[in-house]
């Protein structure tokens, strides 16, 4: 994603979404603060899994006497490897969408196309598969905290009982949607609304189009209609 936006600036010569912001000394500030905000709860499951000692991975995850698995207990295995597979889906799902997009701006500025809005490849199936995949990767980092944070052996090292490791882990992916789904979806929806709405097409597309994906029928259902 970091990659992503340094090129986007840079063929762009910038991002117009902070143009107003670098001049606005408080928004600016506001705007500082709630990245840090987010960096933070970010990591929280991290940190938490983090905090467990030596000792408490025995049977935990990474470390156990059973060297045919790496979460042992069949349910902390299973958490653990749905979210590995709903991290790797997500980094896809991401990446793909984030360079369909630059190909199709690409494609536009050398007249390869006239097209209005982004309607093909995965913006065909969702208005956001970017932010749907960036809910999926820190879905998948919560419950790969969680597979772990949960063992016996964690539990007794760092006192925290499996409720108290499912809030830590949830608060994570469940910030990151309400700040797309409540902040910047609305935001580039409202831009895109205005200049695009008399536009039959584009009334098709967001009707039709929700914020999740289903690539193979299996998709993990985290949107909104």
């Amino acid at each position: 994603v970091g990659i992503y936006t340094f090129l986007r600036s840079l063929y762009r010569g910038g991002d117009s979404r902070f143009d107003c912001i670098r001049t606005d000394p408080k928004r600016f500030f506001t705007v500082f603060m709630l990245q840090a905000i987010w960096v933070t709860l970010c990591t929280v499951p991290v940190v938490a899994l983090n905090s467990i000692p030596p000792e408490g991975f025995g049977g935990a995850g990474w470390w156990t006497e059973d060297r045919h698995t790496w979460v042992s207990g069949p349910w902390r295995m299973f958490i653990f490897w749905l979210g590995l597979w709903s991290f790797f889906r997500g980094i896809v799902i991401e990446c793909l969408a984030d360079w369909q997009l630059m190909k199709w701006r690409w494609d536009k500025d050398r007249k390869k196309h006239d097209e209005v809005f982004c309607g093909t490849g995965l913006w065909e199936k969702s208005r956001h598969p970017n932010y749907f995949g960036e809910c999926l990767i820190w879905l998948g980092i919560s419950l790969c905290c969680y597979a772990a944070l949960v063992a016996g052996a964690a539990q007794k090292t760092t006192g925290m009982g499996w409720y108290t490791a499912l809030v830590v882990c949830w608060t994570t992916p469940y910030f990151v949607y309400k700040m797309l789904r409540n902040i910047s979806i609305p935001l580039i929806e409202k831009r895109h609304d205005k200049l695009y709405m008399e536009r039959k097409d584009y009334q098709v597309w967001r009707r039709h189009r929700s914020f999740r994906i289903w690539l193979d029928g299996s998709g993990i259902v985290w949107g909104y209609a």
